[in-house]
């Protein structure tokens, strides 16, 4: 799935989480900022295909070229090591730590930095989740469960990109909780509980959308599956939304 798509869902876990934090505005900003960056890091694998890659990384650590990393099976390429619960894992324990120096006064984690961190996880998970109904590729689905070999997920029911009514209701999730999110005090239980109803149905939402697709992604060709892609978010969208969506597309430099 496309990279604005994982770092919104992301997002949307992030409100859910911060909901329920009893901290200032400023502190729930932090912990939903953290699980955009749980949605986007698990594709820090795709780096590989940075035009300067070859010659600044490459070339210093003797790698080979970035299109044979991305599309290959190293444990540093995509869909491998960061695609994966070790990999969840390692951010975790990287950050645990990080936050702990920080903290040189006392040796634990606050209850902010705990919710941060479980706004990641969620991010990083979820973002997990999203791929396993992408195309198998050249790798046949996502390590889950490196060091281990076996590639889970890849199954087709959706395109890579285009997957523009996914992106509107996770977009749509994200602006209503965070709108909850600015409600004054008086309304705190629904602060806390609408959020979480707002991300189960938008995920309910979402999964119906990717099981009516009705179409083999890991089938014909790539010109083929994405003019099919195009065509049912016409058919779900309506001419004159599609036609915006397109635009916006066009103007996002990311595959989208």
């Amino acid at each position: 799935m496309d990279i604005l798509t994982h770092t919104f869902s992301g997002f949307a876990c992030g409100t859910v989480v911060a909901s329920l934090h009893q901290g200032s505005l400023f502190d729930k900003v932090g912990i939903v900022l953290a699980g955009s960056i749980g949605g986007c890091l698990p594709d820090l694998d795709a780096i590989s295909l940075w035009s300067g890659f070859d010659q600044y990384i490459g070339s210093v650590l003797s790698l080979p070229s970035g299109r044979e990393i991305y599309f290959g099976k190293y444990w540093y390429s995509h869909h491998s090591f960061t695609h994966s619960k070790v990999g969840l894992v390692s951010f975790i324990m990287t950050f645990s730590i990080f936050i702990i120096f920080r903290r040189s006064d006392q040796i634990k984690i606050s209850s902010y930095h705990l919710f941060w961190l479980i706004s990641f996880s969620s991010g990083y998970l979820l973002h997990l989740v999203e791929d396993l109904p992408t195309p198998s590729g050249s790798w046949g689905g996502i390590n889950l469960f490196w060091p281990l070999t076996k590639y889970y997920g890849g199954t087709g029911e959706i395109w890579w990109w285009n997957n523009y009514d996914i992106f509107l209701i996770v977009v749509i999730v994200c602006l209503i909780n965070a709108v909850l999110m600015l409600l004054p005090n008086q309304f705190n239980k629904v602060k806390r509980l609408l959020p979480i109803c707002v991300l189960v149905c938008g995920i309910t939402l979402s999964v119906f959308q990717i099981k009516s697709r009705n179409f083999d992604f890991n089938a014909s060709s790539f010109t083929e599956k994405e003019h099919i892609s195009l065509e049912k978010q016409k058919l779900i969208l309506g001419n004159r939304l599609f036609e915006v969506m397109r635009l916006v597309d066009k103007a996002v430099m990311l595959n989208f």
